[in-house]
């Protein structure tokens, strides 16, 4: 785990089972927190959060009433092994969107190569 996910895993994260924004919410950072611990996200639909959470996929999406959220929470429970396996797709999305994998060697490298003739 690269430094950079250490920091944004510790805390109440670490011993949720899925994080859930009610709200119409338009921080993408609590989404990029969860999905850094490998929490699913169950998100209203509302906000700017659907571009990011996949439904079935990272997370679920629910339409702002009281009674989808229920519906989903239900479902959560109901399913646990699907929801840890959201949570990985969840990771997976985290370090291939958030996390910058450009070490010296690397980066030198690159830089090399662009240089030769």
């Amino acid at each position: 785990m690269a430094h950079s996910e250490r920091v944004l895993v510790e805390g109440p994260l670490r011993t949720a089972t899925y994080v859930v924004l009610p709200a119409r919410w338009y921080d993408p950072v609590p989404v990029i927190r969860a999905f850094a611990s490998a929490l699913p996200v169950i998100a209203s639909r509302l906000g700017g959060l659907a571009d990011l959470v996949e439904p079935g996929r990272n997370g679920l999406l629910f339409d702002g009433t009281a009674r989808d959220l229920a519906r989903c929470i239900a479902w959560a429970e109901a399913f646990p092994e699907k929801m840890r396996q959201m949570g990985e797709c969840a990771k997976a999305d985290y370090r291939a969107r958030f996390v910058a994998d450009f070490g010296y060697p690397r980066l030198f490298g690159e830089r090399r190569r662009a240089a030769r003739p």
